[in-house]
Protein backbone atom coordinates (compact mmCIF):
# COMPACT_ATOMS: atom_id res chain seq x y z
CA UNK A 1 0.00 0.00 0.00
CA UNK A 2 1.20 3.46 -0.88
CA UNK A 3 -0.93 6.50 -0.11
CA UNK A 4 -0.27 10.16 -0.76
CA UNK A 5 -2.06 13.20 0.59
CA UNK A 6 -1.54 16.95 0.32
CA UNK A 7 -2.93 19.69 2.53
CA UNK A 8 -2.78 23.48 2.51
CA UNK A 9 -3.05 25.76 5.53
CA UNK A 10 -3.53 29.53 5.31
CA UNK A 11 -1.38 31.60 7.67
CA UNK A 12 -4.36 33.87 8.30
CA UNK A 13 -6.29 30.97 9.87
CA UNK A 14 -3.45 30.24 12.30
CA UNK A 15 -3.21 33.92 13.28
CA UNK A 16 -6.92 33.92 14.16
CA UNK A 17 -6.53 31.09 16.68
CA UNK A 18 -6.43 31.98 20.36
CA UNK A 19 -3.64 30.66 22.57
CA UNK A 20 -6.00 28.06 24.06
CA UNK A 21 -7.09 26.90 20.59
CA UNK A 22 -3.45 26.50 19.57
CA UNK A 23 -2.85 24.42 22.72
CA UNK A 24 -5.62 22.04 21.58
CA UNK A 25 -3.97 21.53 18.18
CA UNK A 26 -0.23 21.68 18.86
CA UNK A 27 2.05 20.07 21.42
CA UNK A 28 4.09 22.14 23.88
CA UNK A 29 7.18 21.31 21.81
CA UNK A 30 5.52 22.58 18.61
CA UNK A 31 4.32 25.76 20.32
CA UNK A 32 7.82 26.52 21.60
CA UNK A 33 8.74 27.66 18.07
CA UNK A 34 6.11 30.44 18.34
CA UNK A 35 6.09 31.11 14.60
CA UNK A 36 2.64 31.09 13.00
CA UNK A 37 3.95 30.17 9.55
CA UNK A 38 5.78 27.17 11.02
CA UNK A 39 2.62 26.19 12.89
CA UNK A 40 0.65 26.43 9.64
CA UNK A 41 3.07 23.96 8.07
CA UNK A 42 2.78 21.61 11.03
CA UNK A 43 -1.02 21.71 10.92
CA UNK A 44 -0.98 21.05 7.17
CA UNK A 45 1.32 18.06 7.85
CA UNK A 46 -1.00 16.70 10.54
CA UNK A 47 -4.00 17.00 8.22
CA UNK A 48 -2.17 15.39 5.29
CA UNK A 49 -1.05 12.55 7.58
CA UNK A 50 -4.58 11.87 8.84
CA UNK A 51 -5.95 12.00 5.29
CA UNK A 52 -3.37 9.39 4.24
CA UNK A 53 -4.67 7.10 6.96
CA UNK A 54 -8.26 7.68 5.83
CA UNK A 55 -9.22 9.04 9.25
CA UNK A 56 -12.55 10.87 9.27
CA UNK A 57 -12.22 14.64 9.73
CA UNK A 58 -14.56 14.45 12.73
CA UNK A 59 -11.71 12.79 14.69
CA UNK A 60 -8.97 15.25 13.72
CA UNK A 61 -9.35 17.53 16.76
CA UNK A 62 -9.01 14.64 19.20
CA UNK A 63 -5.96 13.26 17.39
CA UNK A 64 -4.00 16.50 16.85
CA UNK A 65 -2.48 16.54 20.38
CA UNK A 66 -1.21 12.98 19.80
CA UNK A 67 0.67 13.87 16.62
CA UNK A 68 3.89 15.81 16.80
CA UNK A 69 5.85 17.21 13.89
CA UNK A 70 9.58 17.27 14.63
CA UNK A 71 12.72 17.86 12.61
CA UNK A 72 15.93 15.91 12.25
CA UNK A 73 19.22 17.79 12.63
CA UNK A 74 19.22 18.05 8.83
CA UNK A 75 15.90 19.93 8.99
CA UNK A 76 13.87 17.10 7.49
CA UNK A 77 10.44 16.85 9.17
CA UNK A 78 9.09 13.64 10.63
CA UNK A 79 6.00 12.56 12.56
CA UNK A 80 5.78 11.03 16.02
CA UNK A 81 2.51 9.83 17.46
CA UNK A 82 1.42 8.55 20.85
CA UNK A 83 -2.03 7.48 19.69
CA UNK A 84 -2.60 3.71 20.01
CA UNK A 85 -5.06 3.90 17.09
CA UNK A 86 -2.51 5.54 14.80
CA UNK A 87 0.35 3.34 15.97
CA UNK A 88 -1.72 0.26 15.12
CA UNK A 89 -2.49 1.61 11.65
CA UNK A 90 1.20 2.37 11.09
CA UNK A 91 2.65 -0.89 12.40
CA UNK A 92 3.61 -2.11 8.91
CA UNK A 93 4.20 1.26 7.27
CA UNK A 94 6.67 4.12 6.97
CA UNK A 95 5.84 7.81 6.70
CA UNK A 96 7.53 10.54 4.70
CA UNK A 97 6.46 14.17 4.94
CA UNK A 98 7.54 17.38 3.32
CA UNK A 99 6.53 20.89 4.34
CA UNK A 100 6.94 24.12 2.42
CA UNK A 101 5.40 27.58 2.47
CA UNK A 102 5.07 30.97 0.87
CA UNK A 103 4.56 34.05 3.00
CA UNK A 104 0.80 33.31 3.27
CA UNK A 105 0.23 29.57 2.81
CA UNK A 106 1.86 26.37 4.03
CA UNK A 107 1.66 23.07 2.17
CA UNK A 108 2.47 19.58 3.34
CA UNK A 109 2.76 16.30 1.47
CA UNK A 110 2.53 12.98 3.28
CA UNK A 111 3.34 9.58 1.80
CA UNK A 112 2.67 6.35 3.68
CA UNK A 113 4.16 3.18 2.26
CA UNK A 114 4.93 -0.42 3.24
CA UNK A 115 8.05 -1.20 5.24
CA UNK A 116 10.49 -3.36 3.33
Amino acid sequence: MTKLSIDLQALSEIKQLSASQKEEIFTIFELSDNNDLTLAGKLAAKKAFLKCLSISTKYYATLYPNIEIKRLDSGRPFIETSSPLLLKKLSKHKISISISHTKDIAIAVCIIYNKR
